[in-house]
């Protein structure tokens, strides 16, 4: 193929338009590959806070054992999200849980079975006593664990 002379702005106004059609979809929405971000646990006034964060916005639904157990299994749905984001969802992650010979936590999972019911499993070392909660960011669940000589509950 032979280009002229006056055709070489032409090339080079395609070659811009193609570059920056890239970058914008280079540069749209993250998708988001994993769906656990992190775990963390803190420590404050007799009481252990577990906060598990997300990569997308969850809603907390409910939590079995209710109160007590070495495993907790807290049901969550996941807020609207796009179609890519929806594809990790289905899918099974876990995170490395922070050490704390207190907590004994052992392990943190995620299980995505569909877009609308998905399972965060947190796994002991002994029976402990919690509550659960959603994060006011909902991108995080917490988990309150009352201190060995505290008998009140985690706020």
């Amino acid at each position: 193929m032979v280009i002229h002379k006056d055709q070489r702005p032409y090339l080079k106004m395609l070659a811009i338009a193609g570059l920056m059609a890239l970058a914008t979809s280079a540069f749209g929405q993250p998708v988001a590959d994993r769906v656990l971000s992190s775990a963390e646990i803190n420590k404050k006034e007799g009481c252990t806070v577990i906060r598990v964060q997300f990569e997308l916005p969850m809603q907390y639904v409910s939590h079995f054992p209710e109160s007590s157990g070495d495993e907790l299994r807290i049901k969550i749905r996941p807020q609207p999200v796009g179609s890519q984001e929806a594809l990790s969802l289905i899918s099974r992650e876990g995170t490395r849980p922070p050490f704390d010979e207190d907590v004994g936590l052992l392990s943190v999972e995620f299980v995505g079975r569909q877009a609308l019911s998905s399972e965060l499993i947190l796994e002991f070392r002994r029976p402990l006593t919690y509550r659960v909660r959603q994060g006011r960011d909902y991108r995080s669940i917490l988990i309150g664990i009352p201190g060995p000589d505290t008998t009140v509950p985690c706020p």
